[in-house]
């Protein structure tokens, strides 16, 4: 029976069954795609007798990850090992991925399935500033910007440009100093957090707001950010003075 692929609250989910159909399956295997510091993972979860087992990830460019089970991890019937999905680079690659459990000894294929991981649009669903206000204007010290991933392969930022009303809110010295990386998994809304030096004071009002989201991937691209892909948005964003 073929694994089951189920992608509704943002998380990738297989189940694992018996590579020979009809037969009750020595072990059983779950993964999914789950956020671990700071970084995407795929999360796997083997069930079954105590043996020693190697887990092999194969990726869209051939290279395999394996991860050794000892037998005396596996005494309660159960372990859990994870994988980190990014590159040297942070990049997630796109394409096809191979999963597959063999015994050690004897050396036998006891599970093995695929799944594909696509990018997809990344939108911007929300932008929030706040800080000081003083004498009536707002000047801001934070920014969050409200992310969903539409597609199936995770995304790690860590840059953002931001102009209001076309004041800038981010210098390049910035760039360079902006430490977090949130990460956007499949179907999941994500908050972009910074803190930043006040540098503009903004009146109440509705200000054009437009702004450049980067990937960790482009990090090495800056400052030549002519170079670096980015995610573009253009919004409405109400400032308010109220205390």
């Amino acid at each position: 029976m073929p694994a089951c692929l189920r992608i509704g609250t943002g998380i990738l989910v297989i189940g694992a069954f018996s590579l020979l159909a009809g037969c009750k399956p020595a072990y059983e295997v779950e993964y999914k795609l789950v956020a671990s510091g700071g970084e995407p993972c795929l999360q796997t979860k083997v069930s079954g007798k105590a043996a020693e087992l190697a887990v092999v990830l194969t990726l869209p460019d051939a290279q395999d990850n394996v991860q050794f089970i000892s037998q005396h991890d596996m005494i309660t019937n159960c372990h859990t090992e994870s994988f980190s999905l990014v590159n040297s680079d942070y990049r997630v690659q796109p394409g096809m991925y191979k999963l597959m459990v063999k015994t050690v000894s004897p050396e036998q294929v006891v599970y093995r399935t695929s799944f594909e991981l696509t990018p997809g649009p990344i939108e911007v669903t929300d932008v929030q500033l706040g800080g000081l206000i003083q004498e009536g204007r707002l000047f801001p010290t934070w920014c969050r910007i409200h992310v969903t991933n539409r597609g199936s392969l995770p995304v790690v930022f860590h840059f953002f440009h931001l102009d209001v009303g076309g004041r800038s809110l981010a210098s390049d010295y910035d760039y360079t100093n902006v430490d977090f990386s949130p990460v956007a998994m499949p179907g999941v809304s994500v908050l972009v957090s910074r803190p930043f030096y006040p540098k503009v004071a903004l009146a109440a009002g509705t200000y054009r707001t437009t702004g450049k989201l980067y990937p960790k991937s482009e990090a090495t691209d800056l400052p030549d950010k002519a170079r670096a892909k980015y995610i573009s948005f253009d919004r409405s964003l109400t400032v308010s003075v109220a205390k």
